[in-house]
């Protein structure tokens, strides 16, 4: 809709943008600005936002929406000091113009700021883009994250931008506070969902830098013509904050379905096909960037080893082996690392390298007898071509028990290998102390019942009848 050059004085019902002054707004452009032809983007829904193109250039004017705001909500104001703050910094973000507070001008609170024309990606995926850019527009988006929590907030002026500690706890009481006042009526699952979330936060380890809040592909401007960001947007939910919450942001869309809403997700696409970088390469990235990753970072060692145990915990191991590695590539000497990239190797079946992963952390860690039972346990269970591993899995299991003669599953595994070398006395006395500790090990009452008969056949002296529920007494 266009507005010609006189008559500026009226009342033009654009969309929901309400001008009963339209020369109030135009003035925010200090120059000639008729012709005014103005378009609603189609993103933006949270903060209806609107480009202006005026004869002195293109602007855009974003606003809050009309009626009643839930308290902290569509806080625009926010997101012009932010980026009016940010604008001689590393950090791409349009140029501000002004702010305008004054909610009779157009019925609620706006600003203007510059039109950065680039390209907005709503397709996670990027279908329109080849594998190369691809990659390098998801490595770009690590890179500002990584800068934006590199920013001084006190030479930004941002000290007081909110309040530092507690972030996640905060945001939990914030969201919670939010649904309760706009809720009509009971919903169950949420109920549930709010009652894990408020039984998940995590401690809180004194980190604090500007976070974004909402930070996504879609929400990002980039160059025309190279895979440059040129203007991140969306800042109401800026604040200072943890860092790692933008970074599980980030993560987050990887794991979204294709299409939720106005978003869009990653789930069940081939990451390595389309050239987008998969968590671990995402969380790597933005921990040598951020943080430095050396052996005396140890908020980014925190991190990854934050990261192995989330894909330990869904069963991925490829991601969590190649996690463990950057570690192993910061930290060579730490033994408990070795071991878990050798349980990595082993649940993908790679059992010689398990071994020799087991060997770097028993070398580091020699006295550790979970490490050695697991050692022990990976040459009795499996089975690769490595010389005398029957040998080597009692001499660990044997060191193992001495260290560590609470550890039953050890015992049991060092009994059932004694029995199958013929060393029946000894697995006698090692299983029939596991059942004694705990009678209901089927299994080790199993192999007991099985070295008492051999014993019996054998009539290698008295034989002492068997304990515990199946055994007789």
């Amino acid at each position: 809709m266009q507005y010609g050059e006189q008559g500026w004085d009226f009342v033009a019902v654009i969309f929901d943008i309400v001008f009963e002054t339209v020369d109030v707004v135009l003035r925010f452009f200090c120059t000639t600005v008729a012709p005014l032809d103005i378009e609603k983007f189609a993103g933006g829904q949270s903060n209806p936002t609107f480009k202006l193109t005026a004869g002195s250039g293109v602007y855009v004017l974003r606003r809050q929406p009309p009626g009643k705001l839930l308290k902290s909500a569509h806080a625009v104001d926010r997101e012009f000091r932010v980026i009016s703050a940010l604008a001689d910094t590393p950090i791409p973000v349009a140029r501000a113009y002004n702010l305008c507070e004054d909610r009779d001008v157009i019925g609620s609170m706006f600003y203007v700021m510059e039109f950065c024309d680039g390209r907005i990606f709503w397709d996670a995926s990027i279908p329109e883009v080849d594998k190369s850019e691809r990659t390098a527009i998801y490595d770009e988006m690590t890179d500002i994250l990584a800068e934006l929590h590199g920013v001084d907030i006190e030479a930004a002026g941002l000290a007081d931008f909110g309040k530092p500690g507690n972030y996640f706890q905060r945001q939990y009481d914030r969201w919670a506070g939010q649904y309760r006042a706009s809720e009509t009526h009971r919903i169950e699952p949420m109920e549930t969902l709010m009652a894990s979330l408020g039984d998940s936060i995590p401690a809180d380890d004194g980190r604090v830098a500007l976070v974004h809040g909402d930070y996504r592909l879609d929400n990002i401007i980039f160059d025309r013509m190279e895979p440059r960001a040129i203007a991140l947007l969306d800042w109401e939910l800026s604040t200072l904050g943890h860092p790692f919450a933008d970074v599980a942001y980030l993560c987050m869309q990887l794991r979204m379905p294709q299409s939720v809403g106005a978003m869009s997700g990653l789930r069940g696409k081939d990451l390595a096909e389309l050239g987008i970088p998969n968590e671990a390469e995402i969380v790597a990235r933005y921990c040598e960037r951020a943080l430095g990753l050396d052996a005396n970072n140890q908020a980014a060692y925190t991190l990854l080893q934050v990261m192995v145990s989330r894909r330990y915990a869904a069963g991925e191991w490829v991601e969590a082996e190649h996690l463990t590695r950057m570690l192993l590539d910061v930290r060579p000497e730490n033994g408990l690392e070795w071991s878990n990239l050798a349980i990595f190797l082993t649940n993908q079946r790679r059992y010689k390298e398990a071994w020799w992963a087991y060997e770097k952390a028993i070398r580091f860690e020699p006295n550790n007898a979970q490490i050695l039972y697991a050692a022990g346990g990976l040459l009795y269970f499996y089975s690769f071509p490595l010389e005398s591993p029957r040998e080597k899995a009692r001499e660990l299991l044997e060191r193992a028990v001495e260290l560590a003669p609470e550890d039953l599953d050890g015992m049991e595994n060092l009994g059932i290998l004694c029995l199958e070398r013929g060393e029946l006395e000894r697995a006698r006395k090692l299983l029939q102390t596991v059942v004694d500790r705990d009678p209901g090990r089927g299994v080790a009452m199993r192999e007991l019942n099985k070295t008492l008969r051999r014993l019996r056949a054998r009539s290698v002296g008295p034989t002492p009848e068997p304990t515990g529920p199946e055994g007789g007494k």
